[in-house]
């Protein structure tokens, strides 16, 4: 899940670091508004597809 979610976060610019359960972000220390927005919404968007990509597998599993 942690891959799948790192993979959805740089396929929209994000990179993050997946360490089994754990999803780690080094943002730069000085940024815009308008840069916490984005990071705000590429997280959202990469969380809202791995939630979808877990319902499909679990629906798969039955």
């Amino acid at each position: 899940i942690g891959a799948y979610f790192g993979a959805q976060c740089e396929k929209h610019g994000m990179l993050v670091r997946v360490a089994g359960d754990k999803i780690m972000m080094s943002p730069p220390f000085i940024m815009t508004h308008e840069d916490i927005d984005e990071l705000i919404s590429i997280y959202g968007k990469a969380l809202k597809a791995t939630e979808e990509r877990v319902k499909e597998l679990k629906s798969k599993a039955k």
